[in-house]
């Protein structure tokens, strides 16, 4: 898979990239690990890569969205879109985290675009968080943000 991502990127850097480009190897892996994983369920998936959405599984529409981390997820550990990203035209987000040594990739649940939005805690840019275990952390944009155990897990 890791071949595989290294060859999906081959993009430079995306508008409204929190990472400016650095998080693009791993955004990559948590696609193509999500598009096996679904295919070996037996879903119907069409890889599009397109700015809206990264697939479509039995006709829904899915924008990949995947963190970086040094350790596997927690559950208090938190999902995030960026408010930048709120006008993205698909039905559903996943949500994976790649090692920063790209070893590894967990794909942590999915969640209905309009739900997360009406259900996830709004963070603003400097705000700190202390429930997503990280003391020192802060955000470094606005986004959206839910706990890794409030979204649906895959099967």
């Amino acid at each position: 898979m890791l071949q595989e991502a290294q060859e999906r990127f081959n993009f430079g850097v995306l508008n409204g990239s929190i990472t400016r480009g650095e998080g693009n190897l791993a955004g990559a892996l948590g696609e193509v690990a999500s598009i096996h994983y679904l295919q070996s369920k037996g879903y119907r998936v069409e890889d599009t890569s397109t700015y809206d959405y990264d697939i479509i599984v039995n006709g829904h529409k899915v924008d990949v969205k995947t963190k970086r981390q040094r350790h596997a997820p927690l559950p208090h550990n938190r999902v995030t879109v960026s408010s930048w990203n709120t006008k993205q035209q698909c039905d559903f987000y996943f949500f994976a985290t790649a090692l920063y040594n790209h070893s590894y990739v967990y794909l942590n649940g999915y969640y209905q675009k309009e739900a997360f939005f009406r259900e996830a805690d709004f963070k603003h840019k400097g705000d700190g968080d202390p429930e997503g275990g990280n003391t020192s952390f802060t955000f470094t944009h606005d986004c959206y943000v839910l706990h890794n155990h409030q979204i649906h897990k895959f099967k």
